[in-house]
Formats: structure tokens, C-alpha cells, sequence
């Protein structure tokens, strides 16, 4: 729906609106779930982080949290995770 005052920030609303509509206009990519389920485990689910990811340290358990998230609603089994302890040093 167009406004009545266009500013920069309206303009460029605009611009992005038209370049994902094409991209959502599209049907969706089937989900590679055993693959997204493998790439949770394996990173958000780590004793360490990967070094490029050092700079979250302080976000852990956001990490985990969205990582448990995730698996639950790819449908894994996350009861192994439940007494684990993340914050091993």
C-alpha cells in the first residue's frame, strides 16, 4: 500500500519489498532436516565453540537455547541433552 509521504526510508521499504517478493513469489526448497539436525548438534551443542565463533562466548546460552529450540521442533530427541552440563572448563 502506497503512503502519502515518501521519505528514504519509505523509499528503500520499497526497494527491499520488491526484491524479496520474487524470492517468496518462488515455492519453498524442501528442508534438509537430518542435515540442519547434524549442523545443530554439532555446533550449538558443543562442549567448545568453533573458533569462529569465540566472539558469542558470552551468548552460550542463547546458543543453546535456540539449538534445543530447533531440534525439538526439527523433531530430534533432545532428552540426551537434559543433565548435560555446557559449561564445562
Amino acid at each position: 500500500m502506497p503512503t502519502l509521504l515518501i521519505t528514504r526510508s519509505t523509499e528503500l521499504l520499497e526497494q527491499t519489498a520488491a526484491a524479496c517478493h520474487h524470492f517468496l513469489a518462488q515455492p519453498t526448497p524442501p528442508l534438509s532436516r537430518d542435515l540442519h539436525i547434524s549442523f545443530l548438534t554439532k555446533l550449538g551443542l558443543a562442549t567448545q565453540l568453533p573458533r569462529a565463533y569465540t566472539a558469542l562466548d558470552a551468548s552460550r546460552t542463547w546458543i543453546m537455547y535456540w539449538t534445543l529450540n530447533a531440534l525439538k521442533n526439527l523433531g530430534a530427541d533432545i532428552t540426551p541433552h537434559r543433565e548435560r552440563s555446557f559449561f564445562e572448563f
